[in-house]
């Protein structure tokens, strides 16, 4: 077995329970306050920035992110931070410049421990050299899974493998007695779909393991699970795409006296990740979408805080003029497509400013514009009896349990619903217009 002391480690009394040489214990009868975050991914960039040519101050961003939460950390005085896994986005760094700012980022807490596990993304390899972290940083793995900081234990595996398939919630030590006992795990909990099933465990293994709470990493969404014992999922640090969107939070956990647990999220991100919906109903050439487009993006911008950039994904909708344009193969001569253009325009105004714009992506939702009102009064035509469906409620229920009659499985509409099924009859009259006209 590997001499404990190489690791900076000993034992407290026997009890079998690792602590941290030279880590500050907890000793204080106050409220105990941590700070959690997860899935830095550190030395991932954005693929929009290549797109854009804004790739320095894209890549930037999750390095500013993690600066917001050192100074959070210092500012609240907590007592421990902690990392739920993915802290880099791939094993193999071959850069060494990543880890060094790193390093240099955890050593700025000065006296605050730090406790970590690795993820899929970072998981232990023996062809990776292990990192040389500060004193102050402690990470967790099989062999020395627990750092004991006197009121507090926490607890924590580090993958071993990238595709972790086994649940290693039955692996974690049993809770120290007399101890808050705090578990860090990278893993789906509850199978989540579009995430990746590694080290799959359910709220009721983790409840039942007698831990005051569980801070997990891997899904890039803040959820809080269960409430007691508190198990949540704090999300990524910085979005890096547009399955990323919105605030990026890290949370800061107050664990009382009894040993409850309550938590509370903090924006963090550097740059925002947003999609918005603009209504061209009333737009009937560039000019006019240009100006609805930065009369938007002055409103969003106002809206900011602290960011230092904004990236959009913007969604033209309505029944527009424009429809027949938007929707064609080839914007124009100049543009290949009507992204081309709202890229070009947006970032000659916005992409040098601070904060600045970055335009993702422009999706068409629109359809083609008609006259209801009109269309309404054909009652032995096809068309009237479609357009009706917008004024009609009880037509358009009548025409989706006919749908429903047939076969096609169409649940009950939600506002999004509503707004597709919108869409599809626009496109409905659209297509029979084509062909009659």
């Amino acid at each position: 077995m590997m001499d404990e002391s190489i690791l900076g480690l000993k034992y407290d009394n026997g009890s079998g329970v690792s602590m941290g040489q030279g880590f500050r214990q907890i000793t204080h009868d106050r409220d105990i306050r941590l700070l959690h975050m997860a899935d830095l991914h550190i030395g991932s960039g954005m693929a929009v920035s290549r797109r854009v040519g804004r790739e320095e101050d894209l890549t930037a961003a999750t390095w500013m992110a993690l600066e917001k939460i050192i100074d959070l950390a210092l500012e609240q005085e907590v007592d421990l931070v902690t990392i739920g896994g993915d802290v880099f986005d791939k094993v193999d760094q071959q850069n060494p410049r990543p880890r060094m700012k790193l390093k240099k980022a955890f050593a700025r807490l000065g006296e605050i421990p730090v406790a970590l596990v690795r993820g899929n993304h970072d998981h232990l390899t023996p062809s990776v050299a292990a990192i040389d972290w500060p004193e102050n940083v402690k990470e967790l793995n099989k062999d020395y899974p627990t750092l004991n900081l006197g009121r507090i234990c926490v607890h924590g595996i580090s993958y071993h493998r990238e595709k972790q398939k086994d649940d290693l919630v039955p692996n974690y030590p049993d809770p120290v007695e007399g101890r808050v006992n705090i578990g860090l795990l990278h893993a789906n909990v509850g199978g989540q779909q579009g995430h990746d099933p590694y080290a799959p465990t359910d709220v009721d293994t983790l409840s039942a393991k007698g831990y005051q709470a569980w801070l997990l990493g891997h899904i890039h969404q803040r959820q809080v699970l269960a409430e007691t014992p508190l198990i949540l999922y704090p999300g990524n640090i910085q979005g890096r795409h547009a399955g990323e969107m919105g605030p990026r939070t890290v949370e800061l956990v107050t664990i009382t006296e009894d040993g409850g647990a309550t938590t509370e999220k903090r924006r963090i991100h550097a740059v925002l990740w947003k999609q918005i919906g603009l209504d061209l109903s009333e737009v009937a050439d560039d000019e006019a979408l240009l100006n609805r487009i930065n009369e938007a993006i002055d409103n969003e911008k106002a809206a900011l805080d602290s960011e230092r950039g904004l990236v959009l994904r913007l969604r033209l909708f309505g029944a527009s003029e424009l429809h027949e344009r938007l929707s064609a193969t080839r914007w124009g001569k100049e543009h290949e497509t009507i992204t081309d253009l709202v890229q070009e325009s947006v970032h000659e105004v916005h992409a040098m400013g601070d904060p600045f714009v970055l335009i993702d992506k422009v999706q068409v939702n629109t359809t083609l514009s008609f006259d209801i009102e009109e269309l309404c009064e054909l009652d032995d035509n096809v068309l009237g009896v479609i357009a009706q469906m917008f004024d009609d409620d009880t037509l358009s229920s009548e025409a989706l349990d006919e749908l429903r009659d047939v076969g096609i499985d169409i649940p009950e509409l939600d506002e999004r619903g509503e707004e597709m099924w919108q869409e599809a009859i626009h496109g409905a009259l659209g297509r029979i217009r084509g062909r009659t006209d």
